[in-house]
């Protein structure tokens, strides 16, 4: 009996786990293949969509189904496939999504979208459900056309006898190998084309630009009248399998021309480089023409520093016919930032034109100047000048100053001297240079001075720092107790020298000798002599 029933055990082992375990394990799915036949895309052309899967699941409990999404990269769905729900069974399924039926809007010049095979599953015993996608690939559709398109002028209203300046930049996008395009640019007015550009069909972006004389297009304009030139952007494109073509106008630009206007003769300055104690000299003329009973108009001249901030504008001179007018305007009046070595100025003239029945106004400057304004460097220059000193010796010392630029002197400037000993101010002094940019200095180095390393400061920039660079010159030199040391002699000298020490020496010591011993054989009495004194002149020098 134990032994039918060890038996029983046995092959229940063997054949109910494997039941068991497909029981227990219920929902299974696999994907075999999930792909697209590429990931850049026209959005004239079909996404293509392969997949092979297979799902086993107990229909009695559960349910699943497969489907494919196309969903835009903000997680929209712009697509979705059947669903399908086959049990126990490989399944192969192509889909074909034709993109132009996605609606997607290309606010740039290429879409992100994400082609998702996505499963759903819900056990009905067990309350689960499961709802994700299980692959995911990215792909890239990109639109034909032209992107950030942008045409401009330099102003809007120009004078017949001007030139005006266009210039444009845009992004081409197509499918060469499918597609012919291009862009172009035209010149109209009212109906008539005066010019036509190349046809760029750069794929990619691109810039442009160009000049015309106005003149040369013989427009008629109406005496006390306005005429228009149009500026037309025209986008070409053409589909070899569809055979659809696209050719319209996709942007324009309208400037003005009119008859009078102003011709600038002159404007100049009388340099481009200038100090700060200067004057700018503006010069000025033109010739303003226009219909005063209709139109006001006028020219104004502006300086300004960086960032366009204002310091000086001129009045509005509205005066027809010639004008020619001068202005001089002192650099120290205008709000600088005179802390700085060099500052940077523009000069503009303005041109202010309205045309009161046509409500068309246009207000620009037409020409501009770049000047610069800097301090003057100083130089100086000591004559005497010594290394050493001996206390009690008087320092004369002459100073000369320059200015570096001029090579003019530095004439009647305060001047503050900064006397140092170990690094340190022991006084201050403030002299005024003479005529011819000089200075003297006559110190007593009993009162000024100590013993050791000193130092003179002389200190350029406690004067006008708005026109002179900050600048300090130091003169350095010791003291000591000795006289000041004197040239190497030459050998003859120095032989010369010593024997002028060596003998009279060598006499003085005989002497003392020859005093001691009479002194000693004798005893004579010695007769007390009073001790020499300095000089007060000496003492005082």
């Amino acid at each position: 009996m134990k032994k039918k029933l060890f038996i029983l055990v046995l092959l229940f082992s063997v054949f109910g786990i494997p039941l068991l375990s497909q029981s227990v394990m219920g929902f299974y799915s696999e994907i075999h293949n999930f792909e697209t036949d590429k990931l850049h895309y026209q959005h004239c052309e079909n996404i293509k969509v392969n997949a092979t899967w297979e799902a086993w699941y107990v229909p009695d409990f559960e349910y699943s189904y497969m489907q494919v999404h196309v969903i835009h990269f903000n997680d929209s769905i712009l697509w979705m496939s059947q669903k399908y729900d086959n049990c126990c069974v490989l399944m192969t399924e192509n889909w074909t999504i034709n993109i132009e039926n996605l609606n997607i809007t290309f606010n740039e010049t290429t879409q992100i979208l994400f082609v998702k095979f996505y499963f759903y599953y819900i056990n009905y015993n067990a309350q689960v459900i499961i709802s994700n996608y299980r692959e995911s690939i990215q792909i890239e559709v990109s639109k034909s056309g032209v992107y950030n398109l942008i045409i401009n002028s330099n102003k809007s209203l120009y004078c017949v006898k001007e030139h005006i300046n266009f210039s444009s930049s845009w992004s081409l996008f197509y499918n060469k190998s499918i597609e012919t395009s291009y862009i172009q640019f035209e010149l109209h007015n009212n109906t008539q084309i005066m010019w036509a550009s190349n046809q760029y069909t750069l794929n990619g972006t691109y810039e442009e630009s160009w000049v015309f004389d106005i003149q040369e297009f013989c427009l008629i304009i109406p005496k006390d009248g306005i005429a228009n030139i149009t500026m037309k952007v025209r986008f070409y494109l053409y589909n070899n399998f569809t055979m659809a073509t696209t050719d319209e106008y996709i942007d324009t630009l309208i400037v003005y021309i009119i008859k009078e206007g102003m011709d600038i003769l002159d404007f100049s300055t009388n340099k481009l480089t200038f100090f700060n104690d200067e004057a700018i000299q503006i010069n000025t003329e033109w010739e303003l023409n226009y219909n005063s009973s209709i139109i006001d108009s006028y020219n104004q001249i502006y300086i300004f520093r960086s960032q366009d901030i204002l310091l000086w504008k001129s009045s509005k001179l509205n005066e027809t016919g010639l004008t020619l007018t001068n202005w001089n305007i002192e650099i120290q009046n205008l709000e600088l930032d005179f802390s700085k070595p060099t500052n940077y100025i523009t000069i503009k003239l303005f041109h202010y034109w309205y045309d009161e029945i046509k409500q068309i106004n246009n207000t620009g400057y037409i020409d501009s100047i770049e000047i610069s304004t800097s301090k003057y460097n100083i130089d100086y220059s000591l004559n005497d000048s010594k290394d050493y000193f001996c206390y009690g010796e008087r320092i004369l010392i002459e100073a000369q100053f320059n200015v570096s630029e001029t090579q003019e002197s530095l004439s009647h400037k305060s001047i503050t001297i900064n006397i140092l000993f170990n690094s340190s101010i022991q006084y201050e002094i403030t002299l005024t240079t003479d005529s011819s940019g000089k200075i003297l200095l006559n110190l007593s180095t009993l009162e000024y001075f100590d013993m050791g390393l000193n130092t003179l400061l002389f200190n350029i920039s406690s004067i006008e720092t708005s026109i002179y660079n900050n600048t300090i010159f130091m003169y350095s030199f010791e003291i000591g107790l000795s006289p000041s040391p004197s040239p190497s002699p030459a050998p003859e000298q120095g032989i010369n020298l010593l024997l002028f020490i060596i003998f009279p020496s060598l006499l003085v010591l005989l002497v003392a000798v020859l005093i001691k011993v009479l002194h000693h054989r004798k005893k004579t009495k010695i007769i007390p002599v009073e001790p020499n004194t300095l000089p007060d002149i000496l003492l005082d020098s």
